[in-house]
Protein backbone atom coordinates (compact mmCIF):
# COMPACT_ATOMS: atom_id res chain seq x y z
CA UNK A 1 0.00 0.00 0.00
CA UNK A 2 1.34 3.41 -0.96
CA UNK A 3 2.18 5.65 1.98
CA UNK A 4 -0.05 8.70 2.46
CA UNK A 5 1.36 12.05 1.35
CA UNK A 6 -1.09 14.37 3.11
CA UNK A 7 -1.78 15.07 6.77
CA UNK A 8 -5.23 13.79 7.84
CA UNK A 9 -7.46 16.39 9.49
CA UNK A 10 -10.23 15.65 11.98
CA UNK A 11 -12.65 17.73 14.00
CA UNK A 12 -12.85 16.81 17.67
CA UNK A 13 -16.18 15.16 18.46
CA UNK A 14 -17.22 12.77 21.24
CA UNK A 15 -16.34 9.25 20.20
CA UNK A 16 -13.81 10.22 17.53
CA UNK A 17 -10.81 8.52 19.17
CA UNK A 18 -10.96 5.19 17.25
CA UNK A 19 -10.99 7.12 13.97
CA UNK A 20 -8.18 9.34 15.25
CA UNK A 21 -5.93 6.44 16.21
CA UNK A 22 -6.64 4.53 13.02
CA UNK A 23 -5.30 7.58 11.17
CA UNK A 24 -2.30 7.93 13.52
CA UNK A 25 -1.38 4.28 13.02
CA UNK A 26 -1.65 4.63 9.24
CA UNK A 27 -0.11 8.04 8.68
CA UNK A 28 1.76 8.75 11.90
CA UNK A 29 0.23 12.18 12.42
CA UNK A 30 -3.22 13.83 12.52
CA UNK A 31 -4.20 17.48 12.77
CA UNK A 32 -7.16 17.96 15.14
CA UNK A 33 -9.39 21.03 15.20
CA UNK A 34 -11.80 21.95 17.99
CA UNK A 35 -10.02 20.06 20.78
CA UNK A 36 -9.77 23.23 22.88
CA UNK A 37 -12.20 26.12 23.38
CA UNK A 38 -11.20 29.78 23.34
CA UNK A 39 -11.49 30.23 27.13
CA UNK A 40 -9.21 27.28 27.86
CA UNK A 41 -6.76 28.44 25.21
CA UNK A 42 -6.61 31.87 26.87
CA UNK A 43 -5.90 30.27 30.26
CA UNK A 44 -3.18 28.11 28.76
CA UNK A 45 -1.51 31.18 27.30
CA UNK A 46 -1.37 32.77 30.75
CA UNK A 47 0.10 29.62 32.29
CA UNK A 48 2.50 29.29 29.36
CA UNK A 49 4.10 32.61 30.33
CA UNK A 50 4.16 31.59 34.00
CA UNK A 51 5.86 28.28 33.24
CA UNK A 52 8.58 29.89 31.14
CA UNK A 53 9.25 32.47 33.87
CA UNK A 54 9.43 30.15 36.90
CA UNK A 55 12.27 28.14 38.41
CA UNK A 56 10.09 26.17 40.84
CA UNK A 57 10.30 22.45 41.46
CA UNK A 58 8.87 20.38 38.64
CA UNK A 59 9.81 22.86 35.91
CA UNK A 60 13.19 22.14 34.32
CA UNK A 61 14.85 24.78 32.15
CA UNK A 62 16.29 23.00 29.11
CA UNK A 63 19.00 25.58 28.54
CA UNK A 64 18.13 26.77 25.06
CA UNK A 65 20.45 29.69 24.26
CA UNK A 66 18.00 31.60 22.05
CA UNK A 67 14.33 31.41 22.99
CA UNK A 68 13.11 29.35 25.94
CA UNK A 69 12.20 25.73 26.63
CA UNK A 70 11.06 23.98 29.81
CA UNK A 71 10.00 20.47 30.75
CA UNK A 72 7.12 20.32 33.22
CA UNK A 73 7.61 17.07 35.15
CA UNK A 74 4.16 16.45 36.55
CA UNK A 75 5.23 14.05 39.30
CA UNK A 76 7.50 16.73 40.78
CA UNK A 77 5.11 19.67 40.45
CA UNK A 78 3.38 21.15 43.49
CA UNK A 79 -0.27 20.16 43.75
CA UNK A 80 -2.62 22.64 42.13
CA UNK A 81 -0.02 24.36 39.95
CA UNK A 82 -0.97 25.31 36.38
CA UNK A 83 -4.51 23.90 36.62
CA UNK A 84 -5.61 24.70 33.07
CA UNK A 85 -2.54 23.01 31.61
CA UNK A 86 -2.92 19.96 33.83
CA UNK A 87 -6.62 19.66 33.01
CA UNK A 88 -6.13 19.91 29.26
CA UNK A 89 -3.34 17.33 29.13
CA UNK A 90 -5.34 14.96 31.37
CA UNK A 91 -8.47 14.76 29.25
CA UNK A 92 -10.07 11.31 29.12
CA UNK A 93 -10.09 11.15 25.34
CA UNK A 94 -6.29 11.50 25.35
CA UNK A 95 -6.04 8.58 27.77
CA UNK A 96 -8.32 6.56 25.49
CA UNK A 97 -6.07 7.41 22.55
CA UNK A 98 -2.99 6.35 24.51
CA UNK A 99 -4.61 3.06 25.58
CA UNK A 100 -5.47 2.26 21.97
CA UNK A 101 -2.00 3.13 20.73
CA UNK A 102 -0.01 1.22 23.34
CA UNK A 103 -2.48 -1.58 23.98
CA UNK A 104 -2.02 -1.03 27.72
CA UNK A 105 -2.44 1.80 30.27
CA UNK A 106 0.41 4.30 30.30
CA UNK A 107 0.95 7.47 32.29
CA UNK A 108 -0.68 10.21 30.25
CA UNK A 109 1.50 13.21 29.39
CA UNK A 110 3.75 12.84 32.42
CA UNK A 111 6.12 15.33 30.80
CA UNK A 112 4.81 18.52 29.18
CA UNK A 113 7.30 20.52 27.14
CA UNK A 114 6.71 24.26 26.86
CA UNK A 115 8.68 26.17 24.23
CA UNK A 116 9.07 29.67 22.84
CA UNK A 117 11.04 29.53 19.60
CA UNK A 118 12.28 32.64 17.81
CA UNK A 119 14.73 33.41 14.98
CA UNK A 120 18.04 31.89 16.05
CA UNK A 121 16.61 29.10 18.23
CA UNK A 122 18.57 25.91 17.63
CA UNK A 123 18.16 22.38 18.99
CA UNK A 124 18.53 18.75 17.93
CA UNK A 125 14.86 18.29 17.00
CA UNK A 126 15.23 20.61 14.00
CA UNK A 127 16.78 17.82 11.92
CA UNK A 128 14.52 15.15 10.43
CA UNK A 129 14.42 12.14 12.76
CA UNK A 130 12.36 9.62 14.67
CA UNK A 131 12.64 9.52 18.46
CA UNK A 132 14.94 6.90 19.97
CA UNK A 133 12.25 6.14 22.55
CA UNK A 134 8.87 5.70 20.88
CA UNK A 135 6.42 8.30 22.20
CA UNK A 136 2.83 9.40 21.57
CA UNK A 137 2.67 13.21 21.58
CA UNK A 138 -0.12 15.76 21.91
CA UNK A 139 1.31 18.94 20.38
CA UNK A 140 -0.64 22.19 20.79
CA UNK A 141 -0.08 25.46 18.94
CA UNK A 142 -0.81 28.41 21.25
CA UNK A 143 -0.40 30.93 18.43
CA UNK A 144 -0.97 30.85 14.69
CA UNK A 145 1.84 28.84 13.09
CA UNK A 146 3.04 28.80 9.47
CA UNK A 147 6.27 27.83 7.73
CA UNK A 148 7.69 31.25 8.58
CA UNK A 149 7.39 30.85 12.34
CA UNK A 150 8.42 27.24 12.58
CA UNK A 151 5.63 24.83 11.64
CA UNK A 152 6.19 21.25 12.80
CA UNK A 153 6.94 19.10 9.74
CA UNK A 154 6.93 15.39 9.00
CA UNK A 155 6.95 12.73 6.30
CA UNK A 156 3.42 11.24 6.35
CA UNK A 157 3.36 7.46 6.27
CA UNK A 158 7.06 7.03 7.08
CA UNK A 159 6.46 4.69 10.05
CA UNK A 160 7.38 1.68 7.94
CA UNK A 161 10.84 3.08 7.31
CA UNK A 162 11.34 3.58 11.05
CA UNK A 163 10.42 -0.05 11.68
CA UNK A 164 12.99 -1.13 9.11
CA UNK A 165 15.68 0.98 10.77
CA UNK A 166 14.81 -0.41 14.22
CA UNK A 167 14.89 -3.96 12.89
CA UNK A 168 18.34 -3.40 11.39
CA UNK A 169 19.86 -1.37 14.22
CA UNK A 170 18.56 -3.25 17.27
CA UNK A 171 20.40 -2.24 20.43
CA UNK A 172 22.80 -0.03 18.48
CA UNK A 173 20.07 2.62 18.45
CA UNK A 174 20.44 4.83 21.53
CA UNK A 175 20.55 8.44 22.69
CA UNK A 176 24.34 8.24 22.58
CA UNK A 177 24.24 6.93 19.01
CA UNK A 178 21.57 9.02 17.31
CA UNK A 179 22.89 8.57 13.77
CA UNK A 180 20.54 5.66 13.13
CA UNK A 181 17.49 7.81 13.85
CA UNK A 182 18.63 10.64 11.57
CA UNK A 183 19.87 8.99 8.36
CA UNK A 184 17.09 8.72 5.81
CA UNK A 185 16.27 8.60 2.09
CA UNK A 186 13.56 11.29 2.12
CA UNK A 187 13.69 14.36 -0.11
CA UNK A 188 12.77 17.85 1.05
CA UNK A 189 9.65 17.66 -1.14
CA UNK A 190 8.35 14.75 0.95
CA UNK A 191 8.51 16.73 4.20
CA UNK A 192 5.10 18.33 4.86
CA UNK A 193 4.72 21.35 7.19
CA UNK A 194 1.75 21.21 9.56
CA UNK A 195 0.44 24.77 9.66
CA UNK A 196 -2.54 25.85 11.73
CA UNK A 197 -4.22 28.56 13.79
CA UNK A 198 -3.88 28.86 17.55
CA UNK A 199 -5.62 25.89 19.15
CA UNK A 200 -4.53 23.40 16.49
CA UNK A 201 -3.63 20.08 18.12
CA UNK A 202 -1.25 17.69 16.38
CA UNK A 203 -1.46 14.08 17.58
CA UNK A 204 1.45 12.00 16.38
CA UNK A 205 3.66 9.05 17.06
CA UNK A 206 7.38 9.73 17.02
CA UNK A 207 7.77 6.69 14.76
CA UNK A 208 6.90 9.09 11.94
CA UNK A 209 9.92 11.00 10.65
CA UNK A 210 9.53 14.57 11.86
CA UNK A 211 11.30 17.79 12.74
CA UNK A 212 10.71 21.11 14.45
CA UNK A 213 10.54 24.08 12.12
CA UNK A 214 13.07 26.88 11.92
CA UNK A 215 11.61 30.27 12.81
CA UNK A 216 12.51 32.88 10.19
CA UNK A 217 10.15 35.54 11.55
CA UNK A 218 7.86 35.90 14.55
CA UNK A 219 7.64 33.28 17.30
CA UNK A 220 6.26 29.80 17.82
CA UNK A 221 4.50 29.04 21.12
CA UNK A 222 3.92 25.36 21.85
CA UNK A 223 2.90 22.99 24.62
CA UNK A 224 3.30 19.28 23.98
CA UNK A 225 2.56 16.29 26.16
CA UNK A 226 4.67 13.12 25.97
CA UNK A 227 3.12 9.72 26.70
CA UNK A 228 5.28 6.59 26.88
CA UNK A 229 5.81 5.52 30.51
CA UNK A 230 3.91 2.41 31.69
CA UNK A 231 2.03 2.54 34.97
CA UNK A 232 4.49 1.84 37.78
CA UNK A 233 7.63 1.61 35.71
CA UNK A 234 9.99 2.94 33.10
CA UNK A 235 9.08 2.99 29.44
CA UNK A 236 9.73 -0.31 27.74
CA UNK A 237 9.71 -1.67 24.23
CA UNK A 238 6.47 -2.83 22.66
CA UNK A 239 5.76 -6.50 23.28
CA UNK A 240 6.92 -8.76 20.46
CA UNK A 241 8.45 -5.83 18.57
CA UNK A 242 11.45 -6.48 16.34
CA UNK A 243 13.37 -4.04 18.52
CA UNK A 244 12.50 -6.07 21.61
CA UNK A 245 13.56 -9.35 20.04
CA UNK A 246 16.94 -7.95 18.94
CA UNK A 247 17.73 -5.83 21.97
CA UNK A 248 20.06 -8.34 23.61
CA UNK A 249 21.93 -9.48 20.55
CA UNK A 250 25.69 -8.74 20.40
CA UNK A 251 26.61 -5.44 18.79
CA UNK A 252 27.92 -5.55 15.26
CA UNK A 253 30.35 -3.23 13.57
CA UNK A 254 28.47 0.01 13.06
CA UNK A 255 27.45 0.91 9.53
CA UNK A 256 25.03 3.63 8.60
CA UNK A 257 21.47 2.76 7.60
CA UNK A 258 22.11 3.94 4.04
CA UNK A 259 25.29 1.86 3.79
CA UNK A 260 23.36 -1.23 4.85
CA UNK A 261 20.50 -0.39 2.49
CA UNK A 262 22.69 -0.14 -0.59
CA UNK A 263 24.79 -3.16 0.44
CA UNK A 264 21.85 -5.41 -0.32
Amino acid sequence: MKAPTQIPELNYTPGFVPQLMEAVNACGVVKVFGAIDSDTLARLRVEYDEILATDEAGVKDLGVEVGKACNVIRAELAEGRFPATMEFFSRPWMQEASDLYWGEPRILNDNIFVTREIPGTQHLAQSLHFDVQETLKFFLYLNDVTRENGAFSCVPGSIGHTRAVRAESGSELSYENREYSRQHPFSEEEIVPVEGPAGTLIVFTTEVWHRAGLVSSGERHVMRGHTRTPIGGKARKKKNSEEGRKADRPKRKKRSWLQRLFKR
